[in-house]
């Protein structure tokens, strides 16, 4: 999920098709993106989970994700959707 939420000139939909941003409507973005704000808690829940899967060996790295992890559970899923590469991509195409 991480790696389609860091896409900014496609979107990879739920059956793994992908859509190049640049051949998406006005209306095609929106719809999207309106599908995603659907989806920002059970969006964010997934990246806080991942966070909690990747135990590192090495001391230090771990306390750089727990770090992350910290700020992650205190950003709220709409802001942290919002700051994904996707959703500020799909933005701007809506607008256009």
């Amino acid at each position: 999920m991480r790696h389609a939420l860091d896409q900014h000139e496609h979107y990879t939909d739920l059956r793994g098709t992908r859509h190049p941003l640049a051949g998406m409507s006005s209306e095609e973005a929106a719809l999207t993106l309106a599908f995603l704000d659907r989806h920002a808690r059970l969006l964010h829940r997934g990246e806080l989970g991942e966070y909690l899967l990747r135990p590192y060996p090495q001391r230090r790295a771990q306390d750089a994700l727990d770090e992350q992890h910290r700020r992650l559970a205190a950003t709220s899923a709409a802001d942290w959707l919002r700051r994904t590469r996707l959703y500020r991509a799909l933005t701007e195409r809506a607008s256009q």
